[in-house]
């Protein structure tokens, strides 16, 4: 098993494929860098936030189809996979794959994330690539505004450390986009149009951002785009931002458990 996922790995992500994710990983910052002077910034966590927020989050799930779902429907389309089944049982071959799909857009998105904060955080102030302009006192021996533990949901664990936030937040980014990845995995194998396949988590992502709005303003928090996002919102408590990737996960993990089901079946058959 352990050979067939290092080639799946090799197989979705030649070299030319891993050169384009990575210039797509530092596009942001340069051009983040480039209208600097567009912004008042008053500290690193500003940076972050400006680097992360527009178009990154509308395109959020999009992003994460990208990095294996497009090669995973060209297999679909290709007939590949279901040559592939001859030579291993259809449970396993999904389990490859979507171990493979999982691991691969959690690992890029985390990468991602870390590069941003590494950037924001230690490098700029390194070498005074930002002007910032803090409206409040400065926490002592850092660039951070004494404000900062109340800005917006999560940074309330800066207060254990720049390190603990930064890590955690990347994490919380990453799962949420190997997770989306997921969902359009498994519809993948259950619609035969790999459009719709792929656009349904996205509407799915999207949708809820006006729907529940007009339904309860008071479930304004719990739009996916709050909680993993929660820039332009005001500080909650984090407890509630696990409500909406708890139904992300449930959802997942119905889709798996059917999909794997059906391929059991398709094994006994053989």
């Amino acid at each position: 098993m352990y050979t067939f996922f290092i080639k799946e790995l090799r197989n979705a992500f030649p070299i030319k494929k891993l050169f384009l994710i990575l210039v797509l990983m530092i596009l942001p910052i340069g051009y983040t860098l480039a209208r600097q002077q567009e912004y008042i910034l008053e500290d690193p966590l500003d940076l972050f936030t400006l680097i992360l927020q527009g178009v990154f989050p509308l395109l959020f799930v999009l992003l994460a189809s990208f990095v294996y779902l497009i090669h995973f429907a060209k297999e679909l389309k290709n007939n590949f996979f279901f040559y592939e089944k001859i030579r291993i049982p259809v449970q396993k071959l999904i389990q490859i794959k979507f171990s493979a799909m999982f691991l691969s857009t959690f690992l890029l998105f985390l990468m991602f994330m870390l590069i941003c904060f590494m950037f924001c955080f230690y490098i700029a102030p390194a070498f005074d690539l930002i002007d910032y302009k803090p409206n409040t006192s400065l926490i002592p021996g850092t660039l951070l505004s004494v404000d900062v533990y109340t800005k917006h949901t999560f940074t309330q664990l800066f207060q254990y450390g720049t390190v603990v936030y930064g890590l955690t937040y990347s994490i919380w980014v990453s799962l949420h986009a190997a997770l989306f990845a997921s969902l359009g995995f498994l519809l993948l194998l259950l619609i035969s149009n790999s459009f719709v396949a792929l656009s349904l988590p996205f509407l799915f992502y999207m949708i809820g951002a006006f729907l529940l709005p007009s339904i309860d303003p008071t479930l304004t928090p719990y739009w996916f785009v709050n909680s993993i996002f929660p820039y332009g919102y005001v500080q909650q408590e984090i407890w509630t931002a696990f409500i909406p990737f708890v139904i992300l996960v449930l959802l997942s993990s119905v889709l798996y458990i059917y999909v794997q089901a059906q391929a059991k079946r398709l094994d006994d058959k053989s």
